[in-house]
């Protein structure tokens, strides 16, 4: 799903990260339970050492990365 801008969007009972230089979606939804789960992964992904960002997401993102979850 694409927001106004054309940029990846979340939808609102899950949240998007994908693995090629460190990147995860800025269109990300603030609800409290998920924002606590994409918080506990940037952490965990931190703590092992990778670059952690939030730029924001094109379609071209998703279809280059080298992971998506």
């Amino acid at each position: 799903m694409l927001n106004a801008e054309g940029f990846v969007a979340e939808c609102t009972g899950d949240n998007l990260f994908i693995v090629k230089t460190a990147r995860c979606s800025r269109a990300a939804l603030g609800g409290r339970t998920l924002r606590h789960h994409r918080q506990t992964v940037m952490e965990l992904a931190e703590a092992a050492g990778l670059k952690v960002s939030e730029p924001n997401l094109t379609r071209y993102d998703l279809f280059n990365a080298d992971e998506c979850f």
